[in-house]
């Protein structure tokens, strides 16, 4: 465990729950990981997306400013095209 983040596993990870699948992420300097960041290892760096964490809608340029510091419910959504 961290000090600094209770959630954080030993290794320098903590756990979150992606479209309703375990995802690991590593620990920054300050205790989580950037919601940008895991975007980006997620592979939805280039696609258009909504994104909610624990239910709540969370705004594109807020993406940058949000930590995720473990057991976190995060939606990922993208748009579907077509009639």
């Amino acid at each position: 465990m961290n000090a600094r983040n209770p959630d954080a596993l030993d290794k320098g990870r903590i756990k979150v729950l992606l479209n309703g699948e375990v995802k690991q992420l590593l620990v920054d300097d300050g205790g989580g990981q950037l919601l940008s960041e895991a975007i980006v290892l997620w592979g939805y760096a280039d696609k258009k997306i909504a994104v909610a964490i624990n239910e709540c809608f969370v705004l594109k340029q807020d993406y940058v400013n949000t930590l995720l510091v473990g057991k976190e419910r995060i939606d990922i959504v993208r748009p579907i095209n077509g009639g």
